[in-house]
C-alpha cells in the first residue's frame, strides 16, 4: 500500500524568471510526484505537492536548495492550498504529475 500526502508550501525569494518554476516541474516529475505551481510574485511561489511523505519531503529540500538563478529565503509550509481566486489570477499554473 502506498501512502500519499499533500503539502502546501510557499517560497519566498527571488525569483526573476520562469526558469524556476520549470525546475520545479522536472524535479517532481523526477521523484513522480503531482501537484501545481503558482507564480504570484517575482517574491512569491506557491507550491502544492502530491506523493509518498519522503519524496514531498526531498522536494522542500530540493526547492530550499534550488537552481543557482532562484534565491529561497523561505519555506512556510500553509495548512491548506491557494484559493481559487489567485490561481485564476497568478502570473504562471502549471499541473505536475
Amino acid at each position: 500500500m502506498t501512502v500519499s500526502i499533500e503539502k502546501h508550501l510557499r517560497l519566498v525569494g527571488q525569483f526573476k524568471n520562469d526558469h524556476f518554476i520549470d525546475w520545479i516541474t522536472r524535479r517532481a516529475a523526477k521523484l513522480s510526484l503531482s501537484g501545481d505551481v503558482v507564480q504570484l510574485s517575482h517574491t512569491e511561489i506557491c507550491l502544492t505537492v502530491i506523493g509518498h511523505p519522503i519524496l514531498v519531503d526531498a522536494m522542500e529540500v530540493a526547492c530550499n536548495l534550488g537552481p543557482i538563478d532562484a534565491s529561497v529565503d523561505l519555506i512556510i509550509e500553509e495548512k491548506r492550498s491557494l484559493p481559487q481566486v489567485y490561481r485564476q489570477s497568478a502570473k504562471i499554473v502549471r499541473y505536475f504529475g
